[in-house]
C-alpha cells in the first residue's frame, strides 16, 4: 500500500499561533511585572480588568495541549482505518526524532549555561526520565532552566497511557 498525502489542518495554525501569542504575551507581562515592579504590575491596581485578562492568557497552553491530543488520535485513527493497525513503534519514533534532539540537546547544554549564569544546578534526571512535572509538583518551583519541560513530560505519559500494551 503508497503512502497516502500527509494529514494537515491549515486552519489550526491559526489557532496555534493564536495560542503562542497567547502565551508570549502573559510571559512578557510576567517578566515585565517582575523586572520592573516589585510588588506587581501597576496594571493589576489601575486597570484590573486587563490584568485578568493577562493572568488568563495561560490558556494558550491548554489550547495547545488540545489541538496535540486532537492531531495525534486522529492521524492515529485514519492510519488504523487505513491498514487495520497503528504501527505504534513507527509514530514513536517519528514523534521521538522531531521532540527528543532538541529537548536532550537542551539538557546537555544546560551545566554550561547554569554555570556561565551563576544559578544552582537542576536535577537533571527528573528531565532526562520525562519526570519533572512531577517534581515541579512536588516542590511547587520551576527550576531553572528547564521550566517548560513539564509540557514534554505531559506528552510522554500521554503516550503511556494511550499505549498501554499491545499498542493498539
Amino acid at each position: 500500500m503508497t503512502e497516502s498525502k500527509k494529514i494537515y489542518f491549515q486552519h489550526l495554525d491559526v489557532i496555534r499561533f493564536i495560542a503562542a501569542f497567547m502565551v508570549v504575551i502573559l510571559h512578557s507581562h510576567e517578566a515585565w511585572s517582575i523586572w520592573f515592579w516589585k510588588d506587581g504590575s501597576p496594571i493589576e491596581a489601575s486597570v484590573p480588568f486587563i490584568d485578568k485578562l493577562l493572568k488568563n492568557l495561560g490558556f494558550g497552553v491548554d489550547i495547545f495541549f488540545l489541538i496535540s491530543g486532537f492531531l495525534i488520535t486522529y492521524i492515529l485513527l485514519e492510519e488504523k482505518k487505513r491498514t487495520n493497525k497503528i504501527n505504534i513503534f513507527k509514530f514513536m519514533m517519528r514523534r521521538s526524532l522531531r521532540i527528543w534532539p532538541l529537548y536532550f540537546l537542551i539538557i546537555a547544554i544546560a551545566p554550561f549555561l547554569v554555570s556561565w549564569l551563576g544559578k544552582p544546578s537542576p536535577e537533571y534526571w527528573y528531565n532526562i526520565f520525562f519526570i519533572n512535572n512531577f517534581r515541579t509538583i512536588e516542590t511547587t518551583w520551576w527550576v531553572y532552566p528547564f521550566p517548560h519541560f513539564w509540557s514534554i513530560c505531559i506528552e510522554e505519559h500521554f503516550y503511556l497511557v494511550l499505549f498501554p500494551k499491545n499498542g493498539s
